[in-house]
């Protein structure tokens, strides 16, 4: 996922599917062209979290670790472009 920082621009890169729950903050650099500089960026990585049941799932039958059950909250501010979360 933080990978994807190095070539795609947002503010949050959600990805789901994984059975787990997480943010974090990442780090890129960017070059601006009209000032001749490199920015540094701050995006979140998220992983989206999961709704499904351990016991008797496929996740269980695979042997995948037992996660929390939901997803990030985010809250994200209009004024101070800022992003905060709670898990």
């Amino acid at each position: 996922m933080a990978d994807l920082t190095g070539w795609l621009k947002a503010d949050i890169i959600a990805h789901a599917h994984v059975h787990s729950i997480a943010a974090e903050p990442a780090m890129y650099q960017e070059v601006d062209f009209r000032n001749r500089v490199v920015r540094d960026g701050k995006c979140y990585v998220v992983l989206t979290g999961s709704y499904l049941k351990w016991d008797r799932s496929y996740a269980q039958d695979a042997n995948y670790p037992i996660t929390r059950i939901g997803s990030p909250k985010a809250m994200i501010g209009g004024v101070e472009h800022d992003v905060h979360f709670s898990l």
